[in-house]
């Protein structure tokens, strides 16, 4: 609550993930140096996770956000971080071959186009690795968000298919007065 209202106040934002607390609890358990990440939809979440995984690819489309996050990026002098901006749902959802490299071990839903990202981390991801998919209790289109819910049946398909954990969390969340879902898919290993 409070980290609401200081967002609308003051214009302060917590450098942490806008996801449930129970989420965040989770993934500060589990991510680790070792691991390569891919983040649709930047944010103050962008530095948390570069303090804890080897590399961060993120991705926003929200020009004005960019450029905020990119001066906080800079400010703090995080390295481990390739952020770029794009235009479009395929330059959005399909990350270059060299931001490819090697695959994902996490990668974090929570921007523009969540269906046609959640199709396309099916395909990016490693073995083991999870898939978050923050708002995943919406049951509408939004503009600019795509469809949720397509997003939330796509990766639950998946995980049905292929014998993933799936962890739902309905909790608060930094900067939010009202309740939030999520979504976590953890691919088996082989």
């Amino acid at each position: 609550m409070v980290s609401g209202l200081m967002r609308i106040s003051v214009d302060k934002r917590p450098s942490v993930p806008w996801i449930s607390y129970d989420a965040q609890a989770l993934l500060d358990m589990r991510l680790n140096k070792s691991m390569r990440m891919l983040e649709y939809g930047s944010g103050m979440s962008t530095v948390w996770y570069a303090e804890r995984v080897g590399h961060v690819v993120s991705i926003d489309d929200f020009h004005p956000w960019y450029e905020k996050v990119k001066a906080n990026l800079e400010s703090r002098g995080v390295q481990n971080v390739t952020y770029r901006y794009a235009e479009g749902v395929e330059d959005y959802c399909s990350p270059t071959e060299q931001e490819r490299d090697g695959g994902f071990d996490f990668i974090m839903i929570d921007g523009s186009y969540r269906d046609t990202c959640a199709q396309k981390a099916l395909e990016l991801i490693n073995p083991g690795g999870m898939i978050y998919l923050d708002n995943a209790d919406r049951s509408h289109t939004d503009p600019r968000d795509g469809d949720a819910k397509l997003a939330r049946e796509i990766l639950l398909a998946h995980a049905d298919k292929v014998g993933a954990d799936i962890r739902w969390f309905t909790d608060f969340a930094p900067t939010q007065f009202a309740v939030t879902g999520g979504l976590l898919v953890t691919l088996p290993e082989s």
